[in-house]
């Protein structure tokens, strides 16, 4: 049998008895191995032929005619992998560095060059140079020496040099001789009169140690409270106000953070703002403490006498005082109360009495009554209890006794009168319904 195709395909349609003739005929049948041979269905066919033809005669006219050929377009490169363009940058990168090198080298070398053949005259222009800066520093250098030479003629700048020094040794001593650490927390609770917290102003005021805080909104744990802020505050001194009932004002006095503490009632406040007395005195100055002589014979006023130093005293060199002595506090103590005055060391012009100063009241006015004193803060153990000191509760109880005597008597006096009737009625008599018409 045999097949109509090409020689090639022959060979899947014959039989395997003809396996020698197949061989024979594809030996035969096989072109040169620079053009392989290939299927009658891919060989060009004539119509491709002809196109060929066509375009290569195409060619051979324009280049006769002298016709720029097109440009054919490049085509485009095939796609890289990820890796071979990261190789690529790092190549680049590469060179950039080398040639930044190469141009600092050269740059280097450019300069030896140049210090090499200008090298005499550089050091030429350098002993010019320094020259004149000699001259310059000597010129300043005398200009110096003349002005010093005019203060030191000047009697005020020495004064004021020898002023600027005493005042830096004096600021230096100051640090280091402040050692009474004293500072007082002075602040009040939630509720108090506008009299009260003047009164709290005006010892602010006067005492340059201390230190200020918001109102206190809790009343039932001051014990608590109170010795925390004192410690947050670092403060070893305290005063409180308290008012009870919107009219009964307490003062305290403690001893942070372990005591004692003094519970005071005050009566008869009358503030700085509200006498408009005549005296004045420096803000910041250190006062002079007087206390009476009873003072230093009863037990409970000796341990208040070392408290009020503790708290109204400034301490000496404390950064906020003045170097001035010219007020003094007065602490008298007079039917159970301790009265406080603030006075001013006014010095006198005229010395006829011989005396040098007099004392002009500042205020304010306030008399403290002992309530109780405490081992702790704000409580504890009772070390001393006024047997005298009335409650003001009991003492407009007792102002408002006249008014219910007179109450009772009228009560009595009706009771009396109704009493009296009844015993002056008489009897009844038979004889008054007998004679009635």
């Amino acid at each position: 049998t045999t097949h109509n195709t090409c020689p090639l395909c022959f060979s899947a349609t014959m039989p395997k008895a003809n396996q020698k003739r197949k061989k024979a005929v594809t030996a035969a049948a096989a072109p040169a191995p620079a053009a392989p041979a290939t299927c009658g269905a891919d060989a060009p066919s004539a119509a491709q032929k002809k196109a060929d033809k066509a375009r290569k005669n195409k060619k051979l006219q324009a280049q006769a005619n002298g016709k720029p050929q097109k440009q054919q377009r490049p085509s485009k490169p095939a796609a890289k992998d990820d890796d071979e363009e990261e190789e690529e940058e790092e190549t680049k990168a590469q060179q950039k560095v080398r040639l930044f090198h190469l141009r600092q080298a050269d740059k280097a070398d450019a300069r030896r060059t140049q210090r090499i053949v200008s090298g005499q005259d550089e050091e030429d222009e350098e002993d010019d140079e320094d020259e004149e800066d000699d001259e310059d520093d000597e010129e300043v250098d005398d200009g110096q020496d003349e002005e010093e030479e005019g203060q030191a003629f000047h009697p005020k700048l020495q004064r004021a040099k020898e002023q600027q020094s005493k005042a830096r040794v004096q600021g230096i001593d100051a640090a280091k001789k402040w050692k009474n650490r004293q500072r007082t927390l002075v602040f009040c609770s939630r509720g108090i009169s506008y009299r009260a917290r003047h009164l709290m102003t005006d010892l602010r005021a006067l005492m340059p140690h201390s230190k200020k805080e918001t109102k206190l909104d809790r009343k039932d744990k001051i014990a608590e409270v109170v010795p925390e802020i004192c410690e947050l505050r670092n403060c070893n001194n305290c005063v409180f106000f308290e008012m009870r009932k919107k009219q009964d004002l307490f003062m305290w006095v403690v001893k942070a953070p372990h005591g004692p503490s003094v519970k005071f009632f005050v009566e008869n406040v009358h503030t700085m703002d509200e006498l408009r007395l005549t005296g004045n005195c420096l803000k910041g100055s250190r006062p002079i403490l007087n206390f009476d002589a009873v003072f230093d014979t009863l037990p409970h006023l000796q341990l208040l006498k070392e408290l009020f130093i503790h708290t109204f005293g400034t301490p000496k060199n404390h950064p906020k005082s003045k170097p001035f002595v010219d007020h003094v506090m007065s602490f008298f103590y007079l039917d159970e109360r301790i009265w406080l005055r603030n006075y001013q060391v006014a010095w006198k012009e005229d010395k006829t009495d011989g005396e040098d100063t007099s004392l002009a009241e500042i205020g304010p006015r306030f008399c403290l009554q002992i309530v109780r004193i405490f081992d702790g803060t704000f409580g504890g153990r009772t070390l001393f209890q006024n047997p005298k000191y009335i409650t003001p509760n009991a003492m407009r109880a007792a102002a408002k006794q006249p008014g219910v005597h007179k109450y009772r008597e009228r009560v009595a006096n009706k009771l009396s009168r109704l009493h009296k009737e009844e015993e002056q009625e008489l009897e009844e008599d038979e004889l008054d319904e007998m004679f009635k018409q």
